[in-house]
């Protein structure tokens, strides 16, 4: 790695540990960008109406337009190959001191008729005891009509109980910042970060797709999960590097599963679905504090 590049790196990781969040601007490129927003609009305009929860998707009421869409790997092959994207692994082995797994990946919706209003919360669900966990936003829209807000260095203060959240943020609001943030950048921030964002629903789309990482070790000593879960998981990356491979050499990254060649396609057949309950701890996440309380995982 360039002396430049690795400067730049520990600079950001320690910004990272400090307050609790980064900015990777304009990594995404833009045509990957478009391209990612494309297949969400297929994605969100084929899921099935009228719910307000059918399978991985998910809305404010049965009425109102996709807000949250998980298990995104197996819907498109093009989410797998962003969580490979270099710029995202690279950060993510440094933050995380070795090779990265992903463990989490959704897609969080804002668009015209939604309601949707993330209040002031940790990323607490099948979150680690002992060791950070980043989660990495990628912004595939301007994000000025909803900002996500956020509490600098709250994440130090560990697993917090809901209320002693709200009275946090009340205590210290003058510190609050809202980060406006365009299409391409990534906003890393650490899953006990307290943060929120606001509902828009007369404003253009928010899609923010968000990617989480543990390392092996952190994986089988302090997560929810056991051997077998992390080895289902652990293939992803491989399969998203050659995928991204591919679309270099074959262009059409919109291209559906159906497109990609099947020595690909071999790598991830038990792995694209893997769910967070399957052989997890139901109570891991409550035992970071005995009082934490977050009954849904979030996103802002």
């Amino acid at each position: 790695m360039p002396a430049l590049v690795a400067h730049a790196h520990s600079a950001s990781l320690a910004r990272l540990r400090e307050v609790g969040y980064v900015r990777l601007p304009l990594a995404l490129d833009a045509a990957e960008a478009a391209g990612l927003r494309e297949v969400c609009r297929a994605l969100i305009d084929a899921a099935p109406a009228g719910q307000k929860r059918a399978g991985d998707y998910l809305r404010v009421a049965a009425d109102e337009p996709v807000a949250r869409v998980e298990y995104l790997f197996d819907k498109h092959p093009a989410f797998l190959a962003l969580a490979a994207h270099p710029a995202i692994l690279e950060f993510a082995a440094i933050a995380l001191g070795d090779d990265p797994i992903v463990t989490w990946e959704d897609l969080f919706v804002k668009q015209f008729g939604s309601t949707l209003e993330v209040p002031f919360h940790q990323d607490s669900l099948y979150q680690s005891r002992r060791s950070p966990v980043y989660r990495f936003g990628v912004y595939l829209d301007d994000s000025s009509h909803s900002p996500v807000r956020v509490l600098p260095g709250s994440h130090t203060l560990g697993a917090l109980h809901a209320t002693h959240i709200q009275d946090l943020v009340r205590a210290r609001s003058a510190e609050l910042e809202a980060l406006c943030m365009c299409a391409g950048d990534i906003l890393v921030h650490d899953t006990m970060l307290v943060h929120a964002s606001s509902a828009h629903p007369d404003a253009p789309p928010r899609r923010v797709v968000y990617l989480e990482y543990r390392s092996a070790v952190q994986l089988l000593h302090d997560s929810p999960w056991d051997a077998q879960w992390m080895a289902r998981r652990a293939p992803l990356l491989a399969a998203g590097r050659a995928l991204r491979a591919h679309h270099a050499r074959a262009g059409n990254p919109g291209a559906a599963w159906e497109a990609v060649p099947e020595q690909i396609r071999s790598l991830v057949r038990e792995s694209l679905r893997v769910d967070h309950d399957e052989r997890a701890h139901p109570d891991f996440h409550l035992s970071a504090a005995e009082h934490a309380a977050s009954e849904a995982r979030q996103s802002a």
